[in-house]
């Protein structure tokens, strides 16, 4: 059923799940164990459609690099930001989990086929098809395969589902304030309303699923709070944050037969060059460009221009903008923090610090570089790279910059000194409260984190659903 807090409402019932947060990971979990005719509550901050007195809850403070405003890159009402996802999907690689260049304290703690078990359910909750396989080996670059999604939209997929189940409550405009309970342990949930109407919720088992930041906010808020009593304490909370950068490399002709392609080095080619993932993928240019880039390579390399015009004429090649999405390495200097400033509940606002580290720009120049030489050496395109990229990393603030894609912050991990959950994405030192959402990744690798996230819901519940 679909209740308001605006509706003043007061629930005298103990659930077996609470959820904070209704966005992908917490209405795949409130769905999930609904299923299971579990008793599930879920709790959404905003309402039903975009608004700007909850989106304002969002605003924060970078630090460091160029980033998109905190509020600008989230959305914050029913859905979350499934209401504004491309679509684009690719479950992670072994070689993401267990990526000798980033190091042992970066290694997940669980292993790929514990999150592929889950990808054909994913798969058929995001309505794409479960087929990632590479189609194109060449040498030391891979095309690679992504599916998109329509893309789904989670508030209009599961809303009838949501007003109809038995075993769901979901609450709008329940805003998550406070935790109550004693010695590890969770045992009311407090929300308030927009016009500061509080309630009190029971449950056995919590999940917090508010997002790759604010999962970092509220656990910063509560030990703030109460220090060591609802979890362990010297977590490295908010630590470990990670994007996945984004830009514009540069322009090239290339086969129009591959233009639909995303390309990939190989693992073996990265450990060579010590470098973490990308990928690559091209889009089309106009006439009007396509004259313009043209012109530029008739001036610059005549001979090359000639062949080029030729087979553009013929339709085998075309001019595209060559974009580029990269893994970053989970520096615990990236990360969130608390301000000094408090929103009108009373919790602090965030602070984002993040910049680019050496390993990050190492990424983006010598791939890119591998990836025109090899293409030119083939006879597969002709890129041109863009001089800021490979000589001095003053990378326009207009760019795309990341993929809106928050990561880390509460990660998994064997050890709490690295770590804020465990392999089953309970907090330490907790003994019923749990996180998921993409925060829980302990490193990030370079694909959309949508379906991962999906993955990982699904594996979370089979596990508490063993428990209550």
């Amino acid at each position: 059923m679909i209740f308001d807090l605006d509706d003043q409402l007061k629930i005298n019932k103990k659930y077996d799940f609470i959820i904070i947060g209704g966005g992908v990971a917490g209405i795949t979990c409130a769905i999930t164990l609904g299923k299971k005719k579990f008793t599930v509550l879920l709790l959404e901050a905003g309402g039903l459609e975009f608004s700007e007195n909850s989106q304002k809850f969002y605003k924060g403070e970078i630090i460091g690099d160029q980033y998109i405003d905190l509020d600008q890159t989230r959305l914050r009402f029913l859905g979350g930001s499934s209401n504004h996802w491309g679509g684009k999907c690719r479950p992670f690689e072994k070689y993401d989990l267990d990526n000798p260049i980033i190091g042992k304290i970066n290694k997940w703690p669980i292993k790929i086929e514990e999150i592929d078990k889950y990808l054909n359910d994913a798969c058929e909750i995001l309505e794409i098809k479960n087929q990632f396989e590479d189609n194109i080996s060449i040498s030391d670059i891979r095309s690679i395969t992504f599916q998109y999604s329509k893309p789904v939209n989670f508030k209009d997929k599961y809303f009838k589902i949501l007003k109809e189940s038995n075993y769901i409550d979901l609450i709008l405009n329940a805003n998550f304030t406070d935790i109550n309970g004693e010695d590890g342990i969770v045992k009311n949930v407090e929300c308030t309303n927009y016009r500061n109407y509080k309630a009190n919720f029971e449950g056995k088992k919590i999940i917090l699923a508010t997002g790759g930041i604010e999962n970092s906010r509220i656990l910063l808020f509560i030990e703030k709070k109460y220090k060591n009593k609802f979890f362990k304490s010297n977590l490295p909370l908010g630590k470990y944050w990670m994007e996945h950068p984004h830009f514009d490399i540069g322009r090239a002709f290339i086969k129009k037969d591959l233009i639909s392609n995303h390309f990939a080095l190989s693992q073996d080619l990265k450990l060579k060059l010590k470098i973490l993932g990308c990928s690559f993928k091209f889009d089309q240019l106009n006439s009007e460009k396509n004259f313009d880039l043209l012109a530029e390579l008739a001036f610059y390399a005549p001979k090359v221009h000639s062949i080029i015009n030729r087979l553009i004429k013929k339709n085998i090649y075309t001019g595209v903008n060559v974009k580029f999405a990269s893994e970053q390495y989970p520096s615990e200097k990236n990360k969130i923090e608390l301000s000094n400033t408090l929103d009108e509940f009373k919790i602090p606002t965030t602070i984002l610090k993040w910049k680019k580290r050496e390993i990050d720009y190492k990424t983006i120049e010598l791939s890119s570089i591998y990836l025109s030489q090899f293409f030119a050496k083939n006879e597969i395109a002709r890129i041109k790279i863009y001089s800021n990229i490979i000589k001095n990393r003053d990378y326009p603030d207009y760019d795309q910059l990341g993929g809106n894609h928050h990561l880390g912050g509460t990660r998994m991990h064997e050890s709490s000194q690295y770590g804020v959950v465990d392999r089953n994405l309970k907090i330490f030192g907790s003994k019923n409260f749990y996180v998921i959402g993409s925060s829980v990744f302990t490193s990030g690798g370079y694909n959309n984190p949508t379906l991962p996230v999906v993955q990982l819901s699904l594996r979370l519940c089979e596990h508490l659903s063993k428990e209550v």
